[in-house]
């Protein structure tokens, strides 16, 4: 044959295969969630090679099917699961569905050193006389917006935060605080012992809010009953 003629022939199948391959590679970015974020890569280390890593074996051991099963598996090993780094973390995403959660947040679940960011914590402790004041309702605000109510012993806690600058600051009918508000920078590491001491002003639940908001921590377990009784009696008292 000649030479000219191999030549073409070769290079035409050579075109083929990479065709070939190639759209492949692109069925497969199109059956997992967020994809296209990583797009060949959630598989494969080196596309020279086709080599697969070891979310890429995983999924083929899932017949290149997404499912609760590979969504439960940390393929990488970086401690998150593939569904949580794909923004599917139950695994209940159906290919041809819009792709779930937040695109910023996706990272590769089949390179370690892609992972999602650390999250930390703000906690600490409102007291008044010495014991746990319940029901006692902390405001965050800064770099994220937050609120949570203290437990039975006066215990509080902002997860699931990011560094940055924070202020925060308690609140309850009939108590004055000190200090007022704390501020909090987080750099790397949970912020703890962020107390907050609590002293009875004499003026309590004044209006029917108050004493819906006693009510409601109490259904939540923040509050004693005699807490809700407590703060109807000041209420009707001032009628």
């Amino acid at each position: 044959m000649n030479k000219k003629y191999l030549f073409i022939l070769k290079m035409f199948f050579l075109f083929f295969l990479s065709v070939t391959q190639v759209w492949g590679l692109s069925s497969y970015v199109s059956s997992i969630p967020n994809g296209a974020k990583f797009s060949c890569f959630n598989c494969h280390d080196n596309l020279r090679t086709n080599s697969r890593n070891q979310f890429g074996k995983d999924f083929a051991s899932h017949n290149d099917t997404w499912g609760a099963s590979l969504a439960a598996i940390d393929s990488d090993g970086d401690t998150f699961s593939n569904g949580t780094e794909l923004q599917d973390p139950n695994g209940t995403w159906v290919k041809g569905q819009p792709d779930p959660g937040n695109p910023d947040l996706v990272t590769n679940p089949g390179n370690p050193a892609s992972k999602p960011a650390t999250s930390y914590s703000i906690s600490g402790t409102v007291t008044v006389s010495g014991s746990g004041l319940s029901g006692v309702s902390m405001t965050l605000t800064g770099t994220s917006l937050a609120t949570v109510t203290t437990d039975t012993s006066g215990n509080y806690t902002f997860s699931g935060l990011s560094n940055g600058n924070y202020t925060v600051t308690p609140s309850k009918a009939g108590y004055a605080f000190a200090p007022t508000s704390i501020a909090v920078t987080i750099s790397g590491a949970n912020q703890e012992d962020k107390n907050f001491t609590a002293t009875a002003t004499g003026t309590t639940c004044s209006v029917w809010n108050d004493v819906i908001t006693e009510y409601n921590a109490y259904v939540s377990g923040l509050v004693n009953w005699s807490d809700v009784i407590t703060c109807y009696t000041q209420y009707t008292s001032r009628e």
